[in-house]
């Protein structure tokens, strides 16, 4: 018999997880005993196991006085312990996940046990049930017969609708720690008479992951080979590159890139596997960081650089399942780590365009929006009208719509072009309000990007925050001297905007 059924778990103080062991307790001592539980957590984690001893709990027939265990030597018990009791019902809903299936389920429920005082049903993984399979089942979770009780156990309770969450009462099932996993396993090396190195049990701990199943499962490969198990057998046998970890974790401050590249080459070379390796180098910055934060060990690489590093690795990590080299996600995750980590950060800075009052013909330079991430335009010399006036109206004057008109253009042609199609009607030195001819020029400008660029330009212009409003009218008469429109170059925006005011 294999390792993990052979020290499978028997009764609930046997349980390995010390906070499900302890909620187990506490619940069986009820007088009323809960009629729908929800097992929840990590693989390998004693779910089922201790879904069994629950039931053998509830239907023990030779209960000691005073004590809520299993005997374990009944027939009951042994039949749910071989899993044959016709009265604990195992289900894999991942195989049984339809609504036919529940429905039968639901009937076969109404049925009275036939030898126990409690019918059970586990239900395994039951997150992977249908939504209408669910929900059929959902009234019978709610209101279940007096004589029968649900366990539900799943890895993924996210996947369970809500309203059949809140009918049962949940179980939490942690990812096992490395004392717990330590204890299982000296446990059955005391039991097989095996000789093991004290650092192969962290080892395979770390491997695990918080499975007892999996790390049982280890311990059984590694007994196969050698009853002596040593931490350098485990690596070899593994290929997991533990010892080189934390050796690329020292190049990756004192040495450069090349040598970095270069223990991933040798890795490749002899066969470490990739997945495993950035599984244990994730371990071995995680576990410098916790260091350095928690106990102020300093650390070969600094807490901000084992942030951005641990970003980039985990990034690694999603990317790959995609990848056909092992290695290379983890590659390309040290050298954006080692190039980024020297790299002055760019500062992205944006200047609103503006235009300078100076005397009458005087020139000067139109500055153009300018980020960090666009190449800068050609500066445009224009020749700066006076200081911007009002008319009697409260009206932009014609100079100052121009100069607008040709920033603009620089910007967004298609804007001026519209704009042209319009014509200042009141401004009080942060309301511009405008006069549009036609219906869909309206439109178009009141769109919100376009709508921003244009209080952009004016604000620039006018030197202050300026807000602008549209209001649909007439077009004006057009005059026989009429300049064309199409023309381009800046003569034709001062003509355009002569036209708008009026000669």
């Amino acid at each position: 018999m294999t390792y993990y059924l052979k020290y499978r778990p028997q009764t609930i103080a046997e349980l390995d997880l010390v906070s499900a062991r302890e909620t187990l307790m506490h619940l069986i001592a009820k007088e009323s005993l809960p009629h729908a539980f929800l097992f929840t957590g990590p693989r390998g984690t004693g779910k089922t196991s201790a879904a069994r001893i629950l039931a053998k709990a509830i239907n023990c027939e030779h209960k000691e006085a005073g004590s809520n265990e299993p005997c374990n030597v009944c027939e009951t018990c042994r039949a749910i312990t071989k899993g044959t009791h016709i009265d604990v019902i195992e289900m894999d809903a991942a195989s049984n996940r339809g609504i036919d299936e529940i429905r039968a389920l639901k009937q076969d429920i109404m049925l009275a046990p036939a030898l126990l005082k409690k019918k059970v049903y586990i239900i395994d993984e039951v997150h992977m049930l249908t939504t209408e399979a669910a929900n059929a089942l959902l009234k019978t979770l709610e209101e279940p017969p007096e004589h029968v009780v649900f366990i539900l156990a799943t890895t993924d309770p996210q996947k369970l609708p809500q309203t059949v969450v809140s009918r049962l009462s949940i179980v939490q099932f942690y990812k096992a720690s490395e004392t717990e996993v330590t204890e299982k396993l000296k446990k059955i090396v005391a039991e097989e008479k095996l000789t093991v190195e004290p650092e192969v049990y962290s080892a395979i701990s770390n491997i695990a992951d918080g499975s007892f199943r999996d790390a049982v499962k280890l311990l059984e490969e590694f007994a196969l080979k050698s009853p002596t198990i040593t931490l350098d057998s485990i690596q070899n046998q593994l290929h997991t590159g533990s010892n080189q970890s934390h050796e690329l974790f020292l190049k990756l401050n004192k040495e450069g890139l090349e040598s970095t590249m270069q223990l991933i080459a040798e890795l490749t070379k002899q066969g470490v596997d990739g997945k495993a390796f950035l599984n244990s180098f994730i371990d071995e910055v995680h576990g410098a960081l916790l260091k350095s934060v928690i106990n102020g060990e300093k650390s070969a690489i600094s807490e901000s650089d084992c942030v951005n590093l641990l970003e980039l690795l985990l990034e690694a990590k999603s990317r790959m399942m995609f990848s056909t080299n092992d290695f290379l996600p983890l590659e390309i995750a040290l050298i954006k780590f080692k190039t980024d980590k020297h790299k002055v950060p760019e500062k992205k800075v944006e200047t609103l365009p503006y235009v300078k009052t100076v005397p009458l013909e005087t020139k000067v330079e139109v500055q153009p929006l300018v980020s960090a991430t666009s190449s800068a335009p050609e500066k445009t010399d224009v020749v700066a009208s006076p200081p911007i006036t009002f008319q009697s109206k409260d009206l932009v004057d014609i100079d100052t719509w121009g100069r607008i008109l040709l920033l603009m253009r620089e910007r967004n042609a298609s804007i001026e072009a519209l704009l042209r199609a319009t014509k200042p009607r009141a401004f009080d030195g942060s309301n511009l309000k405008l006069g549009v001819y036609f219906q869909f020029h309206k439109e178009r400008l009141e769109m919100p990007a376009t709508k921003i660029l244009l209080e952009e330009v004016l604000s620039g212009v006018f030197g202050g925050t300026v807000v602008v409003q549209f209001a649909l009218e007439d077009p004006p008469p057009k005059p026989q001297d009429e300049v064309s429109l199409q023309e381009t170059g800046a003569p034709d925006i001062i003509n355009a905007a002569k036209e708008i005011f009026g000669n």
